[in-house]
């Protein structure tokens, strides 16, 4: 191995539910001593989550930089917008002295992440019966959410430095790595690959079932106040609760969802989409689409967490924000053509803001506010995975089964509540359903990396400010770093 693993470099000893948070690692310790009581697994656990969190992967470059770039959300051609590394990516230069080195800091931080899901896999499976205070509660959870993750790495690996299984390519490129310290194993096909997350899945949602739909519910109903912040709390300890920073069974139920559609299997997509809308936004009401807006920017939630499914967690996220956008504005791209007969979407009127006399629109986002709720508990969420999402893929499947009137219904509930009243009650077939699957994609995801991987996945041309930049494997794929360190 290369480098100390994360998971290890962690403080132990938490008091309070934002130290669960915001701990950062300092000291490294021997790894018999970390396992050597639960605290230990829950700090490891923390560990994995911490790393993803870094700038270096969805803190920054796998959300609001690199990514956003590539999907052209942003003005490249502004030397206001980019620094000098994203504007190569504006290019598609993916052979840079610039751009090679983020695209290799991204596998090998991955690879990394995934070490560390493996060694904690390995010593909680060994862990000896009492360790846990709930026992096979707890036990179970760490490996769900655990197996969670590394399926969620290894399948963000894929969407980077595989084709998209649409374009039929099944060259072996990318190992699965399922074990601690094991060499490299062969590399498998995208399919193959995708078969190996979606099984890590399944078991990962059986796994966290049990605390989250029964013993520790009051942390996974309440909304943004239940899963991010801090007013519905489980009773037994900060490990239990912040469930929207965590592989939660809504996030999992979602993913399961979203790479069955990647893979291309809308059966099983529409199932899983299904189950978690028909379960817990129709029935249970636990989850809804936000709605209500406040025209007050400084108390606004500008990432409408009530229904964000899953998201990392960074305390020093507005102030990386806030030094890369000091003196590059982030200036968004073509945001009235996005918004053509749909000027009062919420997500236009309240998540963006006009430069008035320049005429340009920037994200509200990640923008720091001045109010404590704001910026203390909102500011600092990264969002990954979005029930919108959800929608979006019912709203596929349910057309590509011939059921329009449904597919349509489905849609016209996300717009509505988002503000979008223009009324939609036809398509002229599949391209013009995706197309506009993709421009609520284009209002819904800015800063936050998924826009990208809706191209790639339909093959679809990138738009730009009034054009379209033509599809091709090589702006969708990244190439395989030399060093392949998979740790």
């Amino acid at each position: 191995m290369k480098k100390i693993i994360g998971i290890l470099l962690i403080v132990l000893g938490l008091s309070s539910c934002n130290d669960w948070l915001d701990v950062n690692p300092k000291s490294q310790i021997d790894k018999n001593k970390l396992f050597s009581d639960e605290t230990g697994f829950f700090n490891a656990l923390n560990g994995i989550y911490q790393q993803g969190a870094d700038g270096s992967l969805y803190g920054q470059t796998l959300s609001w930089g690199m990514l956003s770039v590539l999907s052209q959300q942003y003005d490249g051609n502004d030397y206001h917008t980019l620094n000098t590394n994203e504007a190569y990516f504006y290019e598609y230069d993916y052979e840079s002295e610039y751009t090679k080195p983020i695209i290799q800091s991204v596998w090998d931080g991955l690879y990394n992440e995934i070490a560390g899901c493996n060694l904690l896999l390995k010593e909680v499976e060994a862990a000896k019966p009492g360790m846990f205070t709930l026992d096979s509660v707890t036990r179970n959870l760490i490996m769900g959410e655990t197996m969670a993750l590394r399926a969620f790495f290894h399948f963000d690996i894929v969407r980077m430095f595989a084709p998209a299984p649409i374009l039929q390519d099944q060259t072996p490129l990318i190992p699965y790595q399922a074990e601690w310290q094991s060499v490299v194993k062969p590399s498998l096909s995208v399919n193959d690959l995708l078969d190996k997350v979606l099984a890590d899945l399944l078991k990962a949602k059986n796994l966290v079932a049990l605390n989250d739909t029964i013993v520790h519910l009051m942390p996974m109903r309440y909304g943004y106040e239940g899963r991010f912040g801090a007013t519905y709390n489980s009773g037994d300890g900060s490990f239990f609760d912040h469930r929207g920073y965590r592989m939660n069974y809504y996030a999992i139920l979602g993913l399961l969802s979203k790479v069955y559609l990647y893979k291309g299997d809308t059966d099983n997509a529409l199932r899983y989409a299904s189950e978690l809308y028909d379960n817990f936004v129709v029935q249970k009401k636990w989850l809804k689409i936000k709605s209500d807006y406040t025209s007050s920017e400084n108390q606004r939630q500008k990432k409408h967490l009530d229904d964000c499914l899953f998201a990392f967690y960074n305390a020093n996220l507005l102030t990386i924000y806030g030094n890369y956008t000091k003196d590059n504005d982030l200036r968004l791209l073509g945001v009235d053509d996005i918004y053509a007969g749909d000027e009062n979407d919420y997500r236009k009127l309240y998540l963006l803001e006009k430069n008035e006399d320049a005429g340009y629109y920037t994200s509200l986002r990640y923008k720091q506010v001045g109010n404590g709720d704001r910026d203390n508990y909102e500011g600092r969420a990264i969002p990954v995975l979005r029930l919108s999402e959800i929608y979006h893929i019912m709203v596929e499947c349910l057309y590509d089964k011939g059921m329009e009137a449904e597919a349509l219904a489905i849609l016209k509930e996300l717009r509505m509540s988002r503000g979008a009243n223009r009324e939609i009650e036809s398509v002229s077939g599949k391209d013009d359903l995706l197309n506009i699957i993709v421009n609520d994609a284009r209002r819904e995801f800015v800063g936050e990396g998924q826009l990208f991987f809706y191209y790639k996945r339909l093959n679809k041309g990138i738009k730009t400010d009034g054009s379209e930049i033509i599809p091709d494997n090589k702006i969708f794929t990244f190439k395989i770093p030399e060093s392949q360190n998979v740790f």
